[in-house]
């Protein structure tokens, strides 16, 4: 499930800016998105977390790192009353 997770999420964002994605992209935008769009995006990366296959182990780290990072992000947003 991870590397489809981030196979859409890819051509999602490609369609949309016409570059390539990245995790630091949706990290730069992250605090763009409203409260319940963040929440939706946080749900969906734990189940994309939940789901993935972990033999490979570069797709897993890519996305355990992601789902980390955004929620410290939301924590810091939700902190500042955004």
């Amino acid at each position: 499930m991870s590397s489809e997770f981030i196979k859409k999420v890819s051509k999602s964002w490609e369609r949309h800016t016409g570059e390539e994605w990245s995790p630091e992209r949706t990290l730069q935008n992250f605090p763009l998105y409203g409260k319940s769009k963040r929440i939706e995006a946080l749900s969906q990366i734990d189940e994309a977390v939940k789901d993935a296959d972990t033999s490979n182990l570069r797709e897993y780290t890519r996305l355990t790192r992601l789902q980390r990072e955004v929620e410290l992000q939301h924590q810091m947003l939700l902190k500042n009353g955004r």
